[in-house]
C-alpha cells in the first residue's frame, strides 16, 4: 500500500515504556499533592475519580497502564480553587484552561507541571502548554439529574463489585 506524503507525516504515537510511565505517574502525584495541600488549607473538596479511585482502592496506587489522574469537584469549588490558585500554586504548575492558555482546547481544566512535556498525538501541531497533567473535571449539582446519576453510579458500582467477585 502507497502512503501519500501526508499520511507519512502524520504524527507517530509513542507507546511509554514501563520507566517513561512510572515518570509520569511520580510527576502527577507531585501535582495532586500541590492540588490536595490548596484544597485542604481552603476547605475545598475534591473527589479522586474513574481509574484514579480504582487504582487508588484496587491497586493502592495507580492502575498499572494508567497514564493519568482524573479529580472531580462541584462547580463552587472549583471557581474557589480556581482563584486561590492563581496566588498559591508553585511555580512549578500551571493552572490550564481556554482563559490561561489560549491555545487549549478542552472544556475541563488541567494542572499542568511545568518543565515537563506529555503530548498527545491530537495536540502535536497546536500551540498550548503540553506538560505533564491532571485533570479537573466540574460536577453541577441540580437535584433531579443528582438523583438519577447518583443511583446509576451506584448501579455500576455494584455490577463492578459482582464481576470482581466472581473473578475471585
Amino acid at each position: 500500500m502507497k502512503t501519500t506524503e501526508s499520511q507519512s507525516k502524520q504524527p507517530q504515537p509513542h507507546i511509554l515504556t514501563d520507566s517513561e510511565l512510572k515518570l509520569i505517574q511520580f510527576e502527577e502525584k507531585q501535582i495532586l499533592k500541590a492540588v490536595h495541600e490548596i484544597c485542604v488549607n481552603n476547605n475545598i473538596k475534591y473527589y479522586i475519580y474513574g481509574g484514579t479511585l480504582l487504582g487508588a482502592v484496587r491497586h493502592k496506587g495507580f492502575i498499572p497502564w494508567d497514564d493519568d489522574i482524573d479529580i472531580l469537584m462541584y462547580r463552587n469549588d472549583y471557581k474557589k480553587f480556581e482563584k486561590i490558585a492563581k496566588k498559591a500554586l508553585s511555580k512549578d504548575y500551571f493552572l490550564q484552561n481556554n482563559l490561561t492558555d489560549k491555545g487549549y482546547y478542552q472544556i475541563w481544566p488541567k494542572i499542568r507541571r511545568n518543565g515537563t512535556v506529555l503530548e498527545n498525538v491530537s495536540e502535536v501541531n497546536l500551540t498550548m502548554h503540553k506538560g505533564v497533567f491532571i485533570d479537573i473535571f466540574m460536577l453541577d449539582y441540580e437535584k433531579k439529574i443528582s438523583k438519577r446519576l447518583f443511583k446509576k453510579a451506584k448501579i455500576h458500582s455494584l455490577l463492578a463489585y459482582a464481576l470482581e467477585v466472581k473473578k475471585r
